[in-house]
């Protein structure tokens, strides 16, 4: 097992012990050369039985950076002048994911962010001796690497469009005359590449990939619309975003709107445990549970919920905010109302808690997000810090 040691800055491999896995082993070879070239290797490859736990995290670390530095759509034309940012996301997951052990104490956002930097340093070094594309370079480390396509695409809201309140635009990344990576509209390389029909041939490939996972794309494209600025409707919005993990897996990114990325335009249900003290207080005291629908933050109540049922599912205004209306999930979630309506025992609460009793409950679909009432939180937080005042 290799034992790693955390800095204030960085990170040092302390010894060595029996029984290295073959990727340990690889990466304290290629450590004293340059540690982070060796660091920017071991995320390319899953995780081995019998690693130490600073591995396993450092590990993860490489693999968020890669996933991060593959999805940029200017990879390709940036080579070493790319900038890969540590992403809300991948700063949440990793947070979670810190192990116990000698310097764990210094890893914050700032220490992320600064292994993110020197990993793009590495890579930059890399990419500027190396001849070829970087697709090619990559896929020399692993043919799970892909560098996303010149072309991508962008959903915003179109404000007070009556019937057509989105609009659509295909883009395209090329260089200005000072050299700059810049984005143009889909159009302009009609234009660019009037003279050299192979190279317009290789940047629109990947039209013919999405127009097969979304038949509103492959309409776009056979009309010729993809190379203009689009209104759509709600339901064609709505198409186009159950189509982005499909298209995006055909290396064109999709910008849409944060509320769809974040998952803040669908109903869920939030379930209170605790709300109020038990008048007796044991393992098998009875602790209520509280659930409530609630959308964007918003509690909603069952009314508004059967009359989403009433409407045609896709993307529709709620409270001045888009919400996807999922009949079936609208209804899975009034079944689960009934469900977590009622009491269960303190010993249940601490498994539900824990999160143990929804990964056990293979029947829900959609999983509630599980909170601590007024009295549960006072009384969890005791448990957790003894010199705290016992709650009552």
């Amino acid at each position: 097992m290799l034992s790693i040691v955390f800095t204030e800055d960085s990170f040092r491999i302390d010894h060595t012990e029996a029984a290295l896995t073959e990727d340990e082993k690889a990466f304290r070879d290629a450590f004293p050369k340059d540690r982070y070239q060796a660091l920017f290797s071991l995320g390319l490859h899953p995780a081995e039985k019998g690693e130490g736990s600073g591995f396993s995290f450092l590990r993860a670390l490489s693999a968020r950076y890669l996933k991060a530095l593959t999805s940029l759509p200017d990879l390709e034309m940036a080579r070493e002048r790319i900038f890969v940012d540590l992403s809300e996301e991948d700063y949440e997951a990793l947070s979670r994911q810190i192990p116990f052990g000698i310097g764990t104490e210094y890893i914050s956002r700032a220490w992320l962010s600064l292994q993110f930097m020197r990993l793009t340093q590495a890579f930059a070094r890399a990419i500027r001796a190396y001849e070829g594309s970087v697709q090619l370079f990559l896929s020399e480390k692993s043919q799970n690497l892909r560098v996303p396509e010149r072309v991508f695409f962008h959903l915003v809201e179109n404000k007070n469009e009556g019937e057509e309140p989105f609009a659509f635009l295909a883009t395209y990344s090329t260089r200005d005359a000072e050299g700059r990576v810049a984005h143009m509209p889909l159009s302009y390389a009609l234009e660019e590449y009037k003279q050299d029909r192979e190279h317009l041939l290789v940047l629109l490939s990947c039209l013919g990939k999405v127009s097969e996972v979304s038949p509103l794309l492959a309409s776009f494209v056979e009309s010729g619309e993809m190379f203009h600025p689009l209104r759509l409707s709600a339901e064609e919005a709505w198409d186009f975003l159950k189509a982005v993990p499909d298209i995006e897996g055909c290396g064109v990114i999709c910008r849409v709107p944060n509320w769809w990325k974040r998952h803040d335009s669908s109903v869920s249900m939030q379930v209170s445990l605790g709300e109020e003290k038990p008048s007796l207080f044991g393992f098998d005291s009875l602790v209520s549970m509280k659930p409530q629908l609630v959308f964007n933050g918003v509690p909603l109540t069952e009314a508004e919920i059967r009359d989403l049922l009433l409407q045609t599912e896709g993307l529709a205004q709620l409270k001045g905010k888009w919400v996807e209306i999922d009949h079936e999930r609208l209804r899975s979630l009034l079944a689960q109302m009934q469900k977590y309506d009622g009491s269960l025992t303190f010993l249940e609460a601490l498994k539900l808690e824990s999160g143990m009793a929804n990964a056990a409950d293979a029947d829900v679909d959609v999983g509630p997000l599980i909170t601590n009432g007024a009295w549960l939180s006072e009384l969890l937080k005791g448990l957790r810090q003894p010199s705290s005042p016992a709650c009552g």
